[in-house]
């Protein structure tokens, strides 16, 4: 065995080789290249977030305005909108003689009790509207842990006065063949729904609803015969305690909410809030059952492609956004499945638009994945050849001093004879610090907006956002985003709460239920 002073001189010797090894990689042109791209691209995102952020600052600052002239002495009958009605505004623009909103049907695919589930289906049950509801929660049999807590909380409510035309029903749609559990069950409410229904609303269980969301959207298709639907999204909030992969899966929506955000005319449906209007979809004039009910997984990509397709107006206002809260501990195989099952649907279609479409969605999300992550690596690995530096090489070689020729930690950042690796280290740094400064500012208007679109929400029940473990599981969802297009590409199987499914040509061909998900 070499002594310990032999030992400590080869591993300084080793850990020099190696700082000069990687000091010489990252100081390469391809490194200042990959850099300045991922420049470009934080700038993007950074500077989309702002504009998304400014759209929903533009509504908080309207709904404050309309609160104002509430307070002031609005007078009843005066029509209130975007989200901005009460049960009370509604009961007196009523007996004012003001005009009744059309019957609207609540279709409520429903698998599974979740910890928000029951707070969110009482938020829905109690929603602001100005007209006949009907809710129907549609599951797949009556095992289902959910029956049990829709039938108590039915009971419940009706216990809490009288419905006031809204009927609440339960539907056992069976179990899928040959889509997936959510579009079986969507076609089976679909289909149950009252004739009397003028709008079809199709939901999710988990988000909460602002007690105007349904009004609001139904007074705008009401205003605009354009319109062909409306849309929403979520916006996920953690647990205090939240793990690193629950904010691995939280990552995976802020970049999404972009496109629902900058403009309310867009191109992108999100299938927890989708508002039709009922005739439309019974006479299935624009092959959406149709697609549906062949083969469909994903509900609301395939009823983007056809609405793209053929010109469909889709309507997202900047009120309809949702609170999402995140369940505190995600395993890695619950993270894996949620991240495949997110990306699985960019490899299910309808058609060959459809197909190109969400292909298309696959590569550039691939693409934009590794263009930030990848410059970021370098950076990381900079600072991590500068600890091994610190901890094993002399001061003097490392930071200079007495004697000292070689500072390495100056040719680490680039100050050495390199000036453009210089450069691009010290704008990508910047352009990451503008990034988080973009996300922190969209994020405290949304929850500002969250609280003045929903009175009973409080400013301190959301401010739960762990910053570094936010960031850091953003690097690491999105460095693993594009190994897992490709695994899920290659793979004919996804499993989504405990029903397996296959697909062939991007159609669900086989289901398997009663599938022991972990």
């Amino acid at each position: 065995m070499l002594p310990p002073p032999v030992l400590f001189r080869n591993a300084v010797a080793a850990a020099s080789a190696i700082v000069e090894a990687g000091n010489a990689v990252l100081c390469s042109g391809w490194v200042t290249a990959l850099q300045f791209h991922g420049i470009y691209l934080a700038l993007l995102l950074g500077t989309l977030w702002i504009l998304a952020g400014k759209a929903r600052q533009r509504e908080l600052q309207r709904q404050r305005r309309r609160a104002l002239g509430r307070r002031g002495g609005a007078p009843a009958g005066a029509p209130a909108k975007h989200g901005s009605c009460s049960l009370a505004s509604l009961a007196a623009q009523q007996e004012a003689g003001a005009t009744r909103l059309p019957h609207v049907t609540v279709v409520l695919p429903v698998r599974g009790c979740r910890s928000h589930s029951v707070a969110n289906w009482r938020a829905m049950l109690n929603l602001d509207y100005g007209g006949s509801l009907e809710f129907l929660f549609v599951l797949e049999d009556k095992s289902d842990p959910a029956h049990a807590a829709i039938s108590a909380l039915i009971r419940e409510v009706a216990a809490e006065g009288p419905a006031g035309g809204r009927a609440t029903r339960i539907h056992a749609a069976g179990g899928a063949e040959r889509t997936s559990q959510k579009i079986h069950n969507l076609l089976a409410g679909i289909r149950q729904a009252s004739p009397e229904a003028a709008y079809l609303l199709c939901l999710d269980d988990d988000v909460l609803l602002h007690p105007g969301l349904l009004a609001a959207l139904v007074r705008d298709m009401e205003a605009d015969p354009s319109l062909f639907m409306a849309t929403g999204y979520p916006f996920d909030i953690p647990a205090d305690d939240s793990s690193l992969l629950s904010y691995c899966a939280l990552s995976y929506h802020l970049p999404l909410i972009v496109p629902f955000s900058v403009k309310e005319r867009t191109e992108f449906v999100w299938g927890g809030c989708m508002l039709f209007r009922a005739a439309e979809m019974r006479r299935d004039a624009r092959g959406i059952l149709r697609a549906w009910s062949d083969g469909g997984y994903s509900d609301d990509l395939t009823v983007a492609s056809c609405c793209t397709e053929q010109g469909l107006t889709i309507y997202c206002p900047g009120y309809s956004i949702f609170p999402q809260w995140l369940d505190a501990d995600y395993p890695p195989r619950r993270w894996w499945n949620y991240l495949r099952r997110q990306l699985c649907v960019m490899d299910t279609y309808s058609n060959s638009h459809n197909r190109r479409t969400n292909h298309g969605l696959a590569a550039f999300h691939a693409y934009a994945s590794w263009g930030v992550v990848l410059p970021a690596t370098t950076v990381l690995l900079r600072l991590a050849l500068w600890a091994l530096a610190t901890l094993l090489l002399p001061t003097q070689q490392v930071y200079g001093g007495p004697g000292g020729s070689s500072y390495i930690w100056l040719r680490l950042f680039g100050f050495d004879r390199c000036s453009w690796a210089l450069a691009s280290l010290v704008s990508f740094s910047l352009s990451i610090a503008y990034l988080m400064l973009s996300l922190a500012w969209m994020t405290n208007t949304v929850l500002d907006l969250f609280c003045t679109l929903n009175p009973v929400l409080k400013r301190r029940q959301m401010e739960t956002f762990c910053w570094p473990k936010l960031w850091l599981g953003f690097y690491l969802n999105n460095a693993v985003i594009p190994l897992c297009i490709a695994y899920t590409f290659l793979t004919r199987h996804i499993d989504w709460s405990g029903i397996r499914y296959w697909r062939q040509r991007g159609k669900v061909v086989r289901v398997q239920h009663s599938y022991a998900a972990g």
